[in-house]
């Protein structure tokens, strides 16, 4: 039985991911909900009758229930992820961010690669404008073109915890 649940939340999981686009936020909900009520049906049925067929209905409850708590699960936190994004008429636009590198900075051959926690923006083409980023960014910060750029070092010294602003385009 354990298999046929383990099974049913990959297949969740399977069928969320192999969708073209995600639902609304009110479907997955209604999914994860049907699912939890799906698993409680089981274990009523299971703990009330103890006859082959009750048990296999509770047995099919409790696959049908997982599959959907898994789609539901999968799919709200699809839904977070894609709603933080760069939205697309900034991408390739100079911008000046002020917030604090978070996690150890992965030095590359052709740079140096961070997370970036944003505490303000702002869009040097339309410095009054207000501009909107994900509060978290995945920045890399290149040496250069030039014969050289790859024996020089980092632009800077960079460390988790180090606050500071930076251009990036």
């Amino acid at each position: 039985m354990l298999s046929l649940v383990a099974l049913a939340a990959l297949g969740g999981c399977f069928a969320q991911l192999t969708q073209a686009r995600c639902w609304s936020g009110p479907w997955a909900q209604a999914g994860m909900l049907l699912g939890a009520w799906l698993w409680a049906v089981a274990l009523w049925a299971w703990r009330r009758w103890r006859s082959g067929g009750a048990q296999a209905l509770a047995v099919l409850c409790m696959v049908v229930g997982t599959a959907l708590l898994a789609w539901g699960q999968t799919e709200v936190r699809a839904i977070a992820r894609l709603q933080a994004v760069l939205q697309p008429e900034l991408e390739g636009q100079e911008l000046l961010l002020v917030g604090k590198v978070v996690d150890m900075p992965q030095v590359t051959a052709d740079g140096v690669q961070f997370v970036f926690e944003v505490e303000q923006a702002q869009d040097l083409a339309a410095p009054s404008a207000v501009v909107q980023v994900p509060q978290r960014l995945w920045l890399t910060w290149r040496r250069g073109w030039q014969e050289d750029a790859l024996l020089a070092g980092p632009p800077e010294a960079l460390q988790a915890g180090s606050a500071g602003s930076c251009r990036c385009a």
